[in-house]
């Protein structure tokens, strides 16, 4: 069965809480072409370098093809891709690097301030030992992702939009008019509530739950709502604001007052990409579901997230990092690969796999995406002001902030608990009370 990346990455996302060592999950090994198991044989003397992702499979053509390509480029050093089970890798990450036999290279998704942890390097001297301006090189949201107090620890993989993907052709079938820029919050909702039809089994919007103010889209940025300050020390007045509450009531309320998004059991039996079933109207696209968009049977489009009336529109974006371990042995190998992968040639390799959209401005301009009629809507969105996303702003996200944030939607709709407002304010301060003894800990 097929995962779709969109899943996949949420479960990868949990993995970023896990701190300590668990047991070991055997790794896949995926020896790129040109090292062993080729025809020619590897030179003997040639550095050999390892390269650790958790993705998906549709993913894997594009780690094989840019290291390929980059052994081609450097004949004297040899590439070992190893797609780990996803559901291992975290630990056998820290297994492996507290047993000192850590992978060189590794994906990754840490929030920025796990650079204190000291088992990521510090890429910065060689940035600029290479003369490399990160702002020349990559969109400013892939530098934030890798940037911890002044210094980068990372080069970023992609540079990821959210939009509201929408399925035209629904649209037309239920005459609902299509979204259009500038649209407001109001439009939304009679969007979604036209579009859901219980005899038809048709439903307005997959953007619900506690994911809408969290991932893949702007709803938080475009109606204020703020999870956990910039630095990652603080969630009380923040999530617990009048503007926040209001944010959260409005999410609830899609699927509780309006009834126009599945529950979760609901979203699955639609297939394991509910969108492409063609029975939902919205739902989260971005530039990490370029694989599962290509199969679509029917008309579809995008459009900015909605906005509040007379508000200002954001844009949401996010970057996947490659790592380097401290502890490796080949730095200097290490950081040619990543180099390359990260950079203008190896990122159009990906994108043209159609794996992911790349980091590198110059290469949506060398394939003309900045031009092409659906993906320059990803480009137009990466002109507009990013943050970083909340769930990225604190390595303690997973065990402090999301359990409290997520639990506001099960005490809300499962055990019927009101007002939210209590509710909210409980969860504020049980994840400040959480961060502020992690991070007294750590």
């Amino acid at each position: 069965m097929k995962v779709s990346a969109q899943q996949s990455r949420r479960d990868f996302l949990r993995l970023g809480a896990l701190a300590g060592a668990g047991s070991l999950l055997a790794a896949c090994a995926t020896v790129a072409p040109g090292a062993a198991g080729d025809e020619e044989a590897p030179d003997a003397a040639a550095t050999t370098i390892s390269w650790w992702n958790p993705d998906v499979l549709d993913w894997q053509p594009a780690y094989i093809d840019m290291a390929a390509a980059f052994m081609e480029q450097n004949p004297d050093i040899q590439v070992e891709v190893q797609d780990v089970p996803e559901g291992g890798f975290a630990e056998k990450i820290l297994s492996m690097i507290a047993g000192d036999t850590g992978p060189d290279v590794w994906v990754f998704y840490y929030a920025t301030d796990f650079a204190r942890r000291g088992f990521t390097e510090d890429i910065t001297p060689m940035l600029e030992g290479d003369a490399i301006q990160a702002e020349e090189m990559w969109f400013p949201i892939c530098i934030e992702r890798a940037t911890y107090e002044g210094r980068m620890y990372s080069t970023p993989r992609d540079g990821v939009w959210g939009m509201v993907g929408y399925n035209a052709s629904l649209f037309d079938e239920m005459g609902v008019p299509l979204p259009e820029e500038g649209w407001t919050i109001d439009d939304y909702l009679a969007a979604c509530i036209a579009l859901t039809d219980e005899e038809l089994g048709t439903w307005g919007t997959l953007i619900s739950g506690p994911g809408t103010l969290l991932w893949d889209q702007a709803f938080c940025w475009n109606m204020g709502f703020e999870i956990v300050s910039e630095n990652g020390r603080q969630v009380q007045g923040l999530l617990d604001t009048p503007t926040s509450i209001e944010a959260i009531q409005w999410v609830l309320d899609l699927q509780v007052e309006h009834q126009v998004a599945p529950s979760g059991a609901q979203s699955e039996a639609l297939g394991p990409f509910a969108f492409g079933s063609g029975k939902v109207g919205m739902f989260q696209a971005s530039g990490w579901n370029l694989v599962d968009l290509k199969e679509v049977p029917f008309d579809w489009d995008m459009v900015s997230v909605p906005i509040r009336e007379g508000g200002e529109s954001f844009a949401w974006g996010d970057s996947v990092q490659y790592y380097m371990w401290t502890g490796s042995q080949e730095k200097e190998a290490s950081w040619e690969l990543m180099k390359y992968i990260s950079g203008v040639e190896g990122s159009q390799i990906a994108a043209e796999v159609g794996a992911w959209t790349p980091p590198t401005p110059q290469t949506w301009l060398n394939l003309g995406w900045d031009q092409d009629p659906v993906l320059s809507k990803f480009w137009e969105q990466a002109q507009l002001p990013t943050a970083v996303p909340n769930y990225l702003r604190t390595e303690f996200h997973w065990d402090c902030v999301h359990p409290q944030f997520e639990g506001i939607w099960t005490r809300y709709i499962e055990n019927e608990e009101r007002p939210l407002e209590a509710l909210v304010q409980e969860a504020a301060a049980e994840a400040q009370a959480c961060l502020d003894k992690s991070y007294a800990a750590s």
